[in-house]
């Protein structure tokens, strides 16, 4: 059921409305939709180098309104909508593994897990169970996922759709980089800050 989702979630390529889909299918990953804008963004980005920019901004944009989304799922409706998302997707252990963590480094998790490829939506909606800052869940959400998304999409404007498989069999690893990256720059940040 999922392959046949994803096929039908990749005919978004292929339209007219291509820059709307793409959008409406970030916005509602983050909150409730079980495929990731990624395979939608990088053949985007190939097929029209010049728009990568563009394509990832959108994506990004969606993207974070959807954690609002998200958010408000979990802050309003953590019983219902909010537990019946997370066990439909199998997401239920690793919420538990989310709450665990200490304010302290929340931010921390909140920016890895924005990274790597986990479902944003169980960042977003525990976010909101856990009554986490939404202005926190924002600012983070807009760092983690522009990195993410206009990495995805530069990587495809660059190499072309011949970089989809490398991406595939090593995007742990690129991502943990990526996630790497900004934590060294926003340690850079707060010295600076300091001194």
């Amino acid at each position: 059921m999922l392959e046949a989702l994803k096929n039908r979630t990749l005919g978004i390529i292929r339209s007219p409305h291509a820059e709307r889909g793409l959008f409406v299918l970030a916005f509602a990953e983050s909150s409730f939709f079980p495929i990731p804008p990624d395979v939608v963004l990088g053949p985007m980005a190939a097929a029209q180098p010049a728009k990568w920019v563009r394509f990832a901004a959108i994506t990004m944009i969606g993207s974070v309104l959807g954690a609002i989304l998200g958010y408000a799922i979990g802050y309003f409706a953590a019983e219902t909508i909010g537990a019946w998302i997370l066990n439909l997707f199998g997401l239920t252990a690793s919420f538990e593994r989310f709450r665990a963590n200490s304010s302290d480094v929340m931010p921390w998790v909140i920016l890895g897990q924005g990274l790597i490829p986990v479902p944003y939506k169980l960042v977003t909606i525990a976010s909101g169970m856990l009554r986490i800052s939404l202005l926190l869940l924002i600012g983070c959400s807009i760092i983690t996922r522009s990195t993410r998304f206009f990495a995805v999409s530069y990587v495809f404007k660059r190499y072309g759709p011949s970089i989809a498989p490398v991406l595939a069999t090593r995007m742990r690893l690129t991502l943990a980089v990526a996630a790497g990256l900004i934590v060294l720059l926003i340690a850079a940040y707060m010295l600076l800050l300091h001194h």
